[in-house]
């Protein structure tokens, strides 16, 4: 058969946030099939769907639209309002179909739970979050919903953008940062019950954020020793890009994120005859307090200061 349709990423809306910068996106129904076979059979003789975990997942340059979402805890109910995902219909023999038009794609998910896994930037690579929305059952819709036949809702923009800026350990900057990764190493429960097929609760359990940068720089060797040290501050920025250059480092555009109690030390120090040494930092944030937070976003729209 000929091709008929093709549909490309459109982005995704709920409630006032609209996603539409995307470097990856992923649609799973999570189903986990059974499959039985009769005593002294070779081949199975039944399958079902035991059950099923239907989830999003997507990476997105627009950190800040993220994180003021989810906040220093890395989740967000999105249940107060519909997420839909849309995919815009290709035209044949032209690129677009009009968005008004009802030619369009979407998956509904009336009960999701936005989870941010983590944000990496670099010193010329764009920042990124990798996230996920898990879908459940409300009671009454489906956990996640396909609709074909639909015109588009949100207009895409592409203004948020960041590298990696400027990152302190203990008060004081570490040279050369050439990478810089977030993880919030989110333990989350996906439970239901009595038999049902769709999962009814979620909830962040446990998290276990780390911290990893790298640099040209060897001397932090020296700072960390082969032991280790406490970790009594930290801080570190996104920078945002401008179309000339860089926004400036005075002006409240950046996003910053502390630290405040933890474990810092060495990973590594590799490199081979033709490239720089890298060294590798880890930074294992732990709560102040009961009440305490391991990464805390501390402004998505704020100065750089040393």
């Amino acid at each position: 058969m000929p091709v008929a349709n093709v549909d490309l990423l459109h982005g995704i809306v709920n409630d006032s946030t609209f996603i539409s910068q995307f470097t990856s996106s992923e649609v799973s129904p999570g189903i986990e099939a059974m499959v039985a076979n009769a005593a002294g059979q070779i081949y199975p003789q039944f399958a079902a769907n035991m059950g099923q975990k239907p989830e999003i997942r997507f990476t997105t340059p627009q950190v800040k639209s993220i994180l003021d979402l989810v906040g220093s805890d890395g989740i967000h109910d999105l249940s107060a309002a519909n997420t839909d995902l849309y995919f815009k219909a290709a035209s044949d023999q032209g690129n677009r179909i009009a968005s008004a038009n009802s030619s369009h794609n979407r998956y509904r998910v009336a009960q999701g739970f936005l989870v941010l896994e983590s944000i990496s930037a670099g010193h010329r690579n764009e920042a990124q979050a990798t996230c996920r929305i898990i879908c459940a059952y409300d009671g009454t819709n489906s956990p996640l919903v396909y609709a074909g036949s639909q015109a588009l809702s949100g207009t895409p923009t592409s203004g948020e953008h960041f590298l990696v800026g400027e990152c302190h350990l203990n008060g004081s900057e570490i040279d050369a940062i050439q990478d810089l990764n977030l993880d919030w190493g989110h333990n989350i429960l996906q439970a239901g019950g009595s038999g049902e097929l769709y999962d009814t609760f979620n909830a962040q359990m446990q998290s276990q954020p780390t911290v990893s940068l790298t640099t040209f720089s060897t001397g932090f060797w020296g700072t960390a020793t082969l032991n280790g040290l406490d970790l009594s501050s930290a801080s570190f920025y996104l920078r945002k890009l401008s179309r000339t250059g860089r926004v400036a480092d005075a002006t409240a555009e950046h996003i910053k994120f502390t630290l405040e109690d933890g474990l810092i030390y060495i990973d590594r120090t590799n490199g081979d005859g033709m490239s720089p040494n890298i060294t590798s930092i880890m930074v294992r944030p732990i709560a102040a307090s009961a009440t305490g937070l391991g990464i805390t976003v501390a402004s998505t729209a704020v100065a750089i200061t040393t």
